[in-house]
């Protein structure tokens, strides 16, 4: 006999094993093929590779452990002395220009190539993206992720659909929303303070300039300037208009009152309020014109002429012209600096 073609002999012994010197086919039909047993500690080795079928047969298996897996799954080690093991699930993985369908990833995984995932996407642990990930459908993480954003950016989506970071305005700015897109701004841009408003850095006062005719409705409200008991003052420099002329409803008040029809203001001295009376004391008049009045010490200098009935109570002073044109009582002593003129 001749034995060749991975046949050898040895004296009278044939065995396994040689050098093949044409290409090789077991036809299998219905019988196994098995190489070892359980328990052996032998081993099987290819050096220059395994074809699992000739490129155009597709249904040639690669199975351990009694499965050759699910569709999609991936066959990952057990350890050294174990079977490897089918599984849709990778622990502390790197993952270089992948595409991946309904994933989870566990543990530390790097993804360091373009890398694509389809379905839904499980985060449960530390992941690490080093190029462009791409999420088509949902993805869920189970802890809040590290995104690589410098310190005080903010994302914000760009012209293409993605998130982009924005660097952190000056001090002081304020974000706004430009356009549509959120953009840092001075303060000064986000508002326009005038009519009697200022604005100094941040901070806003009453005050300054008004630019138009400006009114408080007050409707059923009260508006009170300054508190009892403080010293600042309101100063009006221009007048102060009681009504724009049509409207005689404008009262003035002081000690809770508008006083009666007919009294004049008085002042209290310094520190009080003035008062309305009916009655005037130590008086000097000057061009004046009474209707039916009461003055109690009262000097009348310069033309004064009183119409009404009238009662002058204590001294009076006449130091120039007086016409009474109507009854003058006099209930003390009266004065002439000149001779008085009597009908």
């Amino acid at each position: 006999y001749t034995f060749e073609n991975g046949i050898t002999s040895t004296n009278d012994t044939v065995r396994l094993g040689g050098s093949l010197i044409e290409n090789t086919t077991i036809p299998f039909n219905t019988f196994n093929l098995t190489f070892g047993q359980a328990g052996n500690s032998g081993t099987t080795t290819f050096e220059t590779g395994v074809n699992l079928g000739n490129g155009t047969n597709t249904n040639v298996p690669l199975s351990t452990r009694g499965s050759a897996g699910t569709n999609g799954q991936v066959l990952i080690s057990r350890g050294a002395g174990a079977s490897p093991e089918y599984v849709d699930t990778l622990n502390n993985f790197v993952l270089n220009s992948s595409t991946l369908n309904n994933t989870t990833l566990n543990n530390t995984t790097t993804v360091n190539g373009p890398s694509i995932f389809n379905g839904t996407v499980n985060h449960n642990d530390k992941v690490n993206f080093n190029d462009t990930a791409e999420f088509n459908s949902k993805v869920i993480f189970n802890q809040l992720p590290q995104l690589p954003l410098p310190k005080g950016n903010i994302w914000v989506g760009d012209n293409s659909g993605y998130a982009d970071s924005v660097a952190p305005g000056a001090n002081g700015t304020v974000l706004r929303i430009v356009n549509g897109i959120p953009t840092w701004v001075n303060t000064s841009s986000l508002y326009t303070f005038e009519n009697g408003i200022t604005s100094t850095n941040d901070t806003v006062r009453l005050g300054g300039n008004l630019t138009q005719n400006t009114s408080l409705n007050l409707q059923n409200f009260n508006l009170t300037v300054g508190t009892a008991g403080q010293t600042g003052t309101t100063r009006f420099e221009t007048g102060v208009n009681l009504g724009d002329g049509s409207n005689t409803n404008v009262p003035l008040s002081t000690r809770g009152s508008a006083g009666t029809d007919g009294q004049v203001l008085i002042s209290r001295g310094a520190g009080a309020s003035p008062e309305y009376v009916d009655t005037l004391n130590n008086f000097v008049l000057n061009n004046s014109t009474f209707n039916t009045s009461t003055l109690n010490n009262t000097t009348l200098n310069n033309t004064t002429t009183v119409n009404g009935p009238t009662t002058f109570n204590n001294t009076v002073l006449h130091n120039d012209k007086v016409t009474f044109g109507d009854t003058a009582e006099f209930n003390s002593k009266v004065i002439f600096n000149q001779l008085p003129q009597l009908p």
